[in-house]
């Protein structure tokens, strides 16, 4: 609900300055924090408002329409009616901010949000995180068609299929450089960017999963995404045995879209964190109550210190001997009267 409301709020903000340009962040903070040329878009503006880049604002209202997609389900059929307009509108807003890359994935992803049921949902979002997290092994080993998806993407749009075409090659000299030091990579400073021999920077880095592998290595890269797809992962492995409910399976799917944007863009917020923590807390909430279903013993909590244990302190049981004494417990005797106490 905080996504999809927030999102319809940020799209008032986006349509004006699809209108009047991007000049939200001038206008309250008197600086751009991006390059004017690359919000200039199909004869028009795509807006920014008070995010570092435009495509920032494109995954994010894609997140806010699924999100809204899935509270809708949730809501009684009467109540839908206007959630339906909260979803147009923010598609239209979506469409207008001319992010090609957040308007594909919502295609794909919004309708898995709208017709399958949470299980399946989860399993759908498993699979893209999984194939986010080893894209790296799965790029440089050659077996993503490349040349295929910029011929089909050329026949919708050739100025996208030229952009995403510059994209590839930077990423496959990039990747080359990465694979010189693929454990812990070059660290800060640009050290993993490619010069010519003059010392000019020759590459260009867009996707967040080459910024990472490149200055962070192997080491790095699982460090951060394997934090991002670990709570999907550990859902879709206990989705039989958890009760996983719409929110949380549209979350997962929600951050299957971040992570796919990961891919050709930089747009890591902290949106994505949050979520995912979201679902990590939502784990461990249902790991405490089956552990606390489980447990036929009630809790009870001890005299002395008011600890409460999970199960019933152990009584001491006293045995005769032989010797006219009393054990407690293995170790420790306490003799009757006619004796001292040791």
């Amino acid at each position: 609900l905080v996504l999809a409301a927030s999102g319809f709020a940020y799209s008032f903000l986006a349509l004006y300055e699809v209108r009047m340009s991007p000049q939200l962040n001038n206008i309250f903070y008197g600086y751009f924090p991006s390059s004017w040329r690359q919000h200039l878009r199909g004869g028009g503006f795509r807006p920014i408002v008070f995010l570092k880049h435009g495509l920032f604002l494109g995954v994010f209202l894609t997140c806010s329409m699924m999100a809204a997609v899935a509270y809708m389900r949730i809501l009684e059929p009467k109540q839908k009616a206007p959630f339906w307009a909260v979803i147009v509108w923010i598609t239209l807003a979506l469409v207008l901010a001319k992010t090609f890359t957040a308007f594909i994935i919502a295609i794909f992803l919004a309708p898995v949000v709208l017709l399958l049921t949470p299980r399946v949902q989860v399993m759908v979002a498993a699979v893209v995180a999984l194939t986010v997290l080893f894209y790296p092994l799965v790029r440089g080993a050659g077996l993503i068609p490349t040349q295929a998806i910029v011929s089909q993407i050329a026949v919708i749009d050739a100025g996208r299929a030229s952009s995403l075409q510059f994209r590839l090659n930077n990423e496959d000299i990039l990747l080359a450089k990465a694979n010189e030091r693929p454990l812990f990579g070059w660290g800060g400073w640009g050290r993993f960017r490619v010069y010519d021999e003059n010392g000019k920077d020759i590459s260009t880095t867009d996707g967040r999963w080459i910024i990472s592998i490149g200055g962070e290595g192997w080491f790095g890269y699982l460090s951060r995404f394997g934090l991002l797809t670990v709570p999907i992962v550990l859902m879709m492995l206990r989705r039989k045995k958890y009760e996983i409910s719409t929110a949380t399976s549209s979350l997962c799917l929600i951050l299957a879209a971040n992570l796919v944007d990961l891919i050709p863009n930089a747009g890591l917020t902290t949106v994505t964190w949050l979520i995912a923590g979201a679902l990590l807390g939502r784990l461990e909430t249902e790991a405490v109550q089956m552990s606390e279903t489980a447990s036929p013993v009630p809790i009870e909590p001890d005299r002395r210190t008011g600890t409460q244990y999970s199960r019933p302190r152990p009584q001491k049981q006293r045995w005769p001997s032989s010797d006219g004494t009393r054990t407690d417990q293995p170790g420790y005797t306490r003799r009757t009267a006619q004796h001292s106490e040791t």
